[in-house]
């Protein structure tokens, strides 16, 4: 923000001079150079002139670090499906938005299946159903894993079992 504002300033003054022109001669870096760290400052720390200022500042700032902690707070998996999402809607965000749809839409962000989650094969049909016996000879390993999906709008504890077998 700070270094848009300053180019902004940069272009103003250059437009501002007569005809355009730039003498390298007559320019006084110390002055700009002053007048930048002078602006600075200002940006960093606000002169303030009554106690309505200061809460006001103190409020904006409780805000800007609410949303700070929430960023740093959040797994790299959630920001990537939350970055996911916002991408669709605007090429362009900020860490403001992605803490916003984060907080929007907790909940489904919360409970979304981890990287580690195991695969399940739909078509597949469950050996153990099966008549014949040499099915149930073939069985390596049957392993169950549990995922909590949100279903009618509650928490559930998904099953999911992975049947691997000699074919």
């Amino acid at each position: 923000m700070g270094v848009l504002l300053l180019a902004i300033c940069t272009l103003l003054t250059m437009f501002s001079c007569e005809n355009f022109s730039f003498n390298r001669d007559n320019y006084d870096t110390a002055n700009d150079s002053a007048m930048i760290a002078e602006y600075v400052n200002s940006v960093t720390n606000p002169q303030l002139v009554d106690v309505n200022e200061a809460l006001s500042l103190k409020q904006s700032m409780i805000e800007k670090l609410d949303i700070d902690s929430a960023f740093l707070k959040m797994p790299d998996n959630t920001i990537t499906n939350v970055v996911s999402v916002l991408s669709k809607k605007n090429p362009v965000f900020y860490k403001e938005d992605i803490v916003k749809e984060y907080r929007r839409c907790r909940q489904v962000y919360d409970n979304l299946p981890k990287e580690s989650a195991t695969s399940v094969d739909l078509t597949a049909t469950d050996l153990g159903t099966r008549p014949d016996k040499q099915v149930h000879d073939s069985i390596i390993r049957i392993t169950y894993n549990y995922r909590t999906d949100i279903i009618d709008g509650k928490p559930v504890k998904v099953q999911i079992k992975t049947i691997e077998s000699y074919e």
